[in-house]
């Protein structure tokens, strides 16, 4: 399973309604730490596939997401 990308649009559905757990990555473009993490955040919607949603959000483009969880810094993982 691949990473599933967060919006504003689907945060309710894909997140909030999954049904199972959801591991939250908050990262941008353009941050060489979240870049180098995301290998290892693939190989975990990999590994947990059907046993755990994992999804990323675009700080950039979801603002609104990221000042609701308060995130200061990134990479920002939620479980």
């Amino acid at each position: 399973m691949a990473v599933m990308t967060v919006t504003k649009e689907n945060f309710q559905e894909e997140v909030m309604q999954a049904g199972c757990p959801v591991l939250l990555d908050f990262w941008a473009p353009w941050c060489k730490y979240c870049r180098r993490i995301a290998p290892v955040v693939e190989r975990v919607a990999q590994e947990y596939e059907g046993k755990v949603v994992v999804a990323q959000c675009n700080v950039d483009d979801a603002p609104a997401l990221a000042q609701q969880f308060k995130v200061d810094i990134i990479p920002s993982l939620f479980l």
